[in-house]
Protein backbone atom coordinates (compact mmCIF):
# COMPACT_ATOMS: atom_id res chain seq x y z
CA UNK A 1 0.00 0.00 0.00
CA UNK A 2 1.14 3.39 -0.84
CA UNK A 3 0.92 6.41 0.67
CA UNK A 4 -2.03 7.96 -1.60
CA UNK A 5 -3.76 4.84 -0.96
CA UNK A 6 -3.40 5.61 3.00
CA UNK A 7 -4.72 9.21 1.89
CA UNK A 8 -7.98 7.86 1.07
CA UNK A 9 -8.45 6.28 3.99
CA UNK A 10 -8.07 9.59 6.00
CA UNK A 11 -10.34 12.43 6.41
CA UNK A 12 -9.41 15.97 5.83
CA UNK A 13 -12.21 17.74 7.05
CA UNK A 14 -11.55 20.62 9.30
CA UNK A 15 -8.22 20.04 9.60
CA UNK A 16 -4.94 21.79 8.23
CA UNK A 17 -2.78 20.10 5.33
CA UNK A 18 -0.35 19.22 8.22
CA UNK A 19 -2.94 17.36 10.27
CA UNK A 20 -3.75 15.35 7.26
CA UNK A 21 -0.28 14.19 6.43
CA UNK A 22 0.73 13.51 10.36
CA UNK A 23 -2.61 11.32 10.44
CA UNK A 24 -1.29 9.64 6.73
CA UNK A 25 2.22 8.76 8.10
CA UNK A 26 1.05 7.84 11.44
CA UNK A 27 -1.30 5.04 9.66
CA UNK A 28 1.48 4.34 7.20
CA UNK A 29 3.84 3.52 10.56
CA UNK A 30 0.74 1.54 12.58
CA UNK A 31 -0.17 -0.36 9.46
CA UNK A 32 3.62 -1.50 9.16
CA UNK A 33 3.43 0.39 5.48
CA UNK A 34 6.65 2.48 7.08
CA UNK A 35 8.91 0.24 9.09
CA UNK A 36 11.07 0.91 12.31
CA UNK A 37 14.41 2.49 11.40
CA UNK A 38 12.88 3.13 7.40
CA UNK A 39 13.82 6.84 6.42
CA UNK A 40 11.16 9.07 5.60
CA UNK A 41 11.84 11.63 2.78
CA UNK A 42 10.39 14.81 2.64
CA UNK A 43 9.95 15.45 -0.86
CA UNK A 44 8.49 11.95 -1.66
CA UNK A 45 6.06 12.41 0.59
CA UNK A 46 5.11 15.82 -0.50
CA UNK A 47 5.15 13.97 -3.36
CA UNK A 48 3.12 11.30 -3.03
CA UNK A 49 0.53 13.50 -1.35
CA UNK A 50 0.45 16.51 -3.58
CA UNK A 51 1.43 18.74 -1.04
CA UNK A 52 4.28 21.03 -0.69
CA UNK A 53 7.00 20.16 1.88
CA UNK A 54 5.87 23.11 4.87
CA UNK A 55 2.81 21.03 5.60
CA UNK A 56 5.45 17.66 5.78
CA UNK A 57 7.93 19.38 7.86
CA UNK A 58 5.07 20.52 10.79
CA UNK A 59 3.16 17.32 10.33
CA UNK A 60 7.23 15.48 10.79
CA UNK A 61 7.91 17.14 14.03
CA UNK A 62 4.53 16.40 15.31
CA UNK A 63 5.40 13.24 15.08
CA UNK A 64 8.68 13.26 16.47
CA UNK A 65 7.25 14.88 19.79
CA UNK A 66 4.52 12.34 19.61
CA UNK A 67 7.50 9.36 19.73
CA UNK A 68 7.22 7.64 16.81
CA UNK A 69 9.62 9.37 14.41
CA UNK A 70 13.14 10.41 15.39
CA UNK A 71 15.80 12.74 13.93
CA UNK A 72 19.06 10.73 12.65
CA UNK A 73 22.29 12.88 12.44
CA UNK A 74 23.37 10.98 9.51
CA UNK A 75 19.88 10.08 8.08
CA UNK A 76 17.58 12.60 9.04
CA UNK A 77 13.91 11.45 9.68
CA UNK A 78 13.57 7.84 10.39
CA UNK A 79 10.68 5.50 12.37
CA UNK A 80 11.37 5.03 15.88
CA UNK A 81 12.13 1.38 16.50
CA UNK A 82 10.54 -0.15 20.10
CA UNK A 83 11.02 -2.93 21.35
CA UNK A 84 8.54 -5.06 23.53
CA UNK A 85 10.07 -4.30 26.82
CA UNK A 86 10.18 -0.78 25.85
CA UNK A 87 6.84 -1.04 25.71
CA UNK A 88 6.41 -3.02 28.97
CA UNK A 89 8.54 -0.55 30.91
CA UNK A 90 6.75 2.40 29.63
CA UNK A 91 3.25 1.27 30.74
CA UNK A 92 4.52 -0.49 33.75
CA UNK A 93 5.81 3.31 35.00
CA UNK A 94 2.59 4.75 33.57
CA UNK A 95 0.36 2.73 35.83
CA UNK A 96 2.04 3.58 38.92
CA UNK A 97 1.92 6.84 37.83
CA UNK A 98 -1.27 7.44 36.41
CA UNK A 99 -2.84 5.73 39.02
CA UNK A 100 -1.19 8.40 41.75
CA UNK A 101 -2.40 10.83 39.82
CA UNK A 102 -6.22 9.68 39.34
CA UNK A 103 -6.30 8.95 43.45
CA UNK A 104 -5.05 12.41 44.14
CA UNK A 105 -7.44 13.99 41.54
CA UNK A 106 -10.24 12.32 42.93
CA UNK A 107 -9.74 13.96 46.18
CA UNK A 108 -9.91 17.44 45.45
CA UNK A 109 -12.37 17.40 42.20
CA UNK A 110 -15.17 19.70 41.68
CA UNK A 111 -18.03 20.34 39.20
CA UNK A 112 -15.70 21.54 36.55
CA UNK A 113 -13.14 19.34 36.25
CA UNK A 114 -15.45 16.29 35.98
CA UNK A 115 -17.28 18.82 33.33
CA UNK A 116 -14.14 18.99 31.58
CA UNK A 117 -13.12 15.13 31.38
CA UNK A 118 -16.75 14.12 30.35
CA UNK A 119 -15.99 16.73 27.22
CA UNK A 120 -12.97 15.37 26.49
CA UNK A 121 -14.66 11.76 26.41
CA UNK A 122 -17.03 13.27 24.10
CA UNK A 123 -14.73 14.52 22.19
CA UNK A 124 -12.90 11.16 21.59
CA UNK A 125 -16.18 9.47 21.17
CA UNK A 126 -16.56 12.14 18.00
CA UNK A 127 -13.24 11.70 16.67
CA UNK A 128 -13.51 8.01 16.88
CA UNK A 129 -16.77 7.79 14.91
CA UNK A 130 -14.82 10.06 12.00
CA UNK A 131 -11.85 7.93 12.11
CA UNK A 132 -10.00 11.31 12.98
CA UNK A 133 -6.30 9.71 13.96
CA UNK A 134 -4.77 13.33 15.13
CA UNK A 135 -8.21 14.62 16.88
CA UNK A 136 -8.57 10.60 18.83
CA UNK A 137 -4.82 11.09 20.18
CA UNK A 138 -5.49 15.13 21.29
CA UNK A 139 -8.63 14.32 22.98
CA UNK A 140 -7.52 10.88 24.71
CA UNK A 141 -4.12 12.99 26.10
CA UNK A 142 -6.66 15.59 26.87
CA UNK A 143 -8.43 13.49 29.06
CA UNK A 144 -5.42 12.21 30.63
CA UNK A 145 -3.78 15.09 31.10
CA UNK A 146 -6.36 16.61 32.57
CA UNK A 147 -6.03 13.95 35.51
CA UNK A 148 -2.82 14.56 35.68
CA UNK A 149 -2.93 18.24 36.07
CA UNK A 150 -6.07 17.95 39.04
CA UNK A 151 -3.63 15.88 41.16
CA UNK A 152 -1.44 18.96 41.77
CA UNK A 153 2.22 17.76 41.21
CA UNK A 154 3.89 19.55 38.48
CA UNK A 155 6.57 17.45 39.23
CA UNK A 156 4.32 14.06 38.18
CA UNK A 157 3.13 15.72 35.15
CA UNK A 158 6.33 16.61 33.96
CA UNK A 159 7.08 12.54 33.94
CA UNK A 160 3.99 11.97 32.96
CA UNK A 161 5.09 14.51 29.80
CA UNK A 162 7.87 12.46 28.98
CA UNK A 163 6.15 8.77 28.87
CA UNK A 164 3.54 9.87 26.93
CA UNK A 165 5.06 9.43 23.43
CA UNK A 166 5.06 6.58 20.83
CA UNK A 167 3.34 3.33 20.56
CA UNK A 168 2.08 3.19 23.87
CA UNK A 169 -0.51 6.51 23.41
CA UNK A 170 -1.44 4.88 19.99
CA UNK A 171 -3.25 1.73 20.52
CA UNK A 172 -7.07 3.26 20.13
CA UNK A 173 -5.56 3.89 16.35
CA UNK A 174 -3.67 0.34 15.87
CA UNK A 175 -6.04 -2.07 17.81
CA UNK A 176 -9.30 -3.00 17.10
CA UNK A 177 -12.13 -2.59 19.27
CA UNK A 178 -9.69 -0.69 21.81
CA UNK A 179 -11.76 2.51 21.39
CA UNK A 180 -14.50 1.15 22.35
CA UNK A 181 -12.82 -0.34 25.79
CA UNK A 182 -11.54 2.82 26.72
CA UNK A 183 -14.57 5.25 26.17
CA UNK A 184 -16.00 2.75 28.84
CA UNK A 185 -13.13 2.62 30.96
CA UNK A 186 -12.90 6.42 31.23
CA UNK A 187 -16.59 6.67 32.00
CA UNK A 188 -15.79 4.56 34.68
CA UNK A 189 -13.22 6.49 35.76
CA UNK A 190 -15.25 10.21 35.54
CA UNK A 191 -17.99 8.55 37.63
CA UNK A 192 -15.58 7.60 40.76
CA UNK A 193 -13.31 11.32 40.13
CA UNK A 194 -17.19 12.73 40.46
CA UNK A 195 -17.98 10.58 43.17
CA UNK A 196 -14.50 11.48 45.32
CA UNK A 197 -14.24 7.55 45.72
CA UNK A 198 -10.09 8.26 45.33
CA UNK A 199 -9.70 4.51 45.90
CA UNK A 200 -12.03 3.58 42.43
CA UNK A 201 -10.09 6.37 40.54
CA UNK A 202 -7.18 4.57 41.47
CA UNK A 203 -8.14 1.46 40.61
CA UNK A 204 -9.94 2.19 37.40
CA UNK A 205 -7.04 3.89 35.95
CA UNK A 206 -4.81 0.82 37.14
CA UNK A 207 -6.71 -1.29 35.49
CA UNK A 208 -7.25 1.07 32.15
CA UNK A 209 -3.91 1.18 31.45
CA UNK A 210 -2.78 -2.05 31.81
CA UNK A 211 -5.84 -3.68 29.47
CA UNK A 212 -4.50 -1.28 26.98
CA UNK A 213 -1.21 -2.94 27.41
CA UNK A 214 -2.88 -6.08 27.30
CA UNK A 215 -4.41 -5.30 24.06
CA UNK A 216 -1.65 -3.60 22.18
CA UNK A 217 0.45 -6.29 23.01
CA UNK A 218 -1.83 -8.97 21.49
CA UNK A 219 -2.90 -7.08 18.87
CA UNK A 220 0.78 -6.00 17.51
CA UNK A 221 2.39 -8.68 17.15
CA UNK A 222 5.55 -7.26 15.90
CA UNK A 223 6.25 -7.04 19.59
CA UNK A 224 6.06 -10.08 20.25
CA UNK A 225 9.46 -11.88 21.83
CA UNK A 226 10.80 -14.21 19.75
Amino acid sequence: MTLEAIAQTVSRSRRSTADFVADVVRAAILSGQLEAGERIIQEEVASQLGVSRQPVRDALRRLEHEGVVIQSLTRGTVVRAFSLEDIEENYSLRIVLESVAAQRGATTADDALVRQLQRYNDDLKLAASESIASEILTANHNFHRTIWLAAGSPILVQFLDRLWVGFTVTAPLSVPKRMTKSLSEHAGIINAIASHDSVAAEELMRSHIDSARSDYEEGLPMFKRS
